[in-house]
């Protein structure tokens, strides 16, 4: 992309990934050391999956499988970060496909795999990133969205992580809310 897009600022690479999309920018947190080439991640309207996290620990495939075929993630990974490194989550309390709540099992096109609760997700990469204290209450929300767009928000680690709970949002929210949109760009552009 550097060598293509002259502007492109390499050191300061954004991963932004809605839905399955999602869950590729944690498999690539997962699967990628300190050193990953991208700094901030804004995964959207998805959770960790039972695959990705189970057991207190993260796992990774370290094969791609065949079209068709489930990943088979069998090796457990210690995930490292830059002292920059930044994790934005948002999810919509009423999605239906991805639920917010968790899902145990998850949907049918998962085969079987649970997903996270949401906020859980966001917990267990606060740990991973250093924090040692307990999960934050849903109750200790902060209100960051608006009257029509009401959005409450969760930080560790004085904001490297953060949690943002799209209120009665479904699954195809993200991208598009007006609320996230100016949140993306504060974290990209400061």
């Amino acid at each position: 992309v550097g060598a293509e897009v002259l502007a492109a600022d390499m050191n300061d690479v954004n991963i932004i990934g809605t839905s399955n999309g999602a869950a590729m920018t944690y498999r690539l947190i997962i699967e990628t050391g300190a050193d990953r080439p991208f700094r901030r991640v804004f995964p959207m309207v998805s959770s960790l999956i039972s695959p990705q996290y189970h057991d207190g620990a993260f796992w990774a495939s370290p094969e791609l499988s065949a079209d068709g075929v489930n990943n088979v993630y069998d090796t457990a990974v210690v995930p490292e970060f830059a002292a920059n490194f930044e994790y934005a989550h948002f999810h919509g309390t009423d999605d239906g496909t991805i639920k917010y709540e968790g899902q145990v099992p998850g949907p049918n096109f998962l085969s079987g795999a649970d997903v996270l609760a949401a906020q859980e997700t966001d917990f267990l990469w606060a740990q991973a990133m250093g924090y040692t204290g307990s999960q934050m209450p849903d109750g200790d929300g902060v209100s960051v969205g608006t009257s029509a767009l009401p959005v409450q928000s969760y930080t560790y680690l004085d904001g490297k992580v953060r949690h943002f709970k799209l209120i009665d949002e479904g699954h195809g929210t993200g991208p598009g809310h007006a609320v996230v949109q100016e949140i993306v760009r504060a974290a990209i552009l400061g």
